[in-house]
């Protein structure tokens, strides 16, 4: 996937560029800093290559990796990453890194 391909490139503004708007946004709010450098402070896997699970659900898609869990939806320009550092909670909804409200 070309989010995970950025960041195992450490190419940060490749990356952001793959983020959906609101989650760039709040990237760039919480890390009081523009997106490239608050993504790099973030414990992202950059992955291993190999092709996730994939689960889609209309417009929005959950993708498994072996050492990420993304959350996708789907926009005018393609696909962009809404979640990314997700990890599943028991009984609770997944909790990410980096998300949009």
């Amino acid at each position: 996937m070309a989010f995970e391909k950025a960041l195992a490139e450490k190419d940060y503004s490749q990356a952001c560029m793959l983020l959906a708007p609101q989650t760039r946004e709040e990237l760039e709010d919480d890390g009081h800093k523009p997106c490239g450098a608050a993504l790099e402070e973030q414990d992202l896997s950059a992955g291993d290559g190999a092709p996730g699970r994939t689960q889609v659900y209309g417009r929005q898609a959950l993708l498994r990796l072996p050492d990420d869990v993304l959350f996708l939806s789907q926009f005018a320009d393609g696909w962009k990453v809404t979640a990314a550092g997700c990890a599943p909670q028991a009984g609770e909804p997944y909790r990410c890194s980096v998300k949009g409200g």
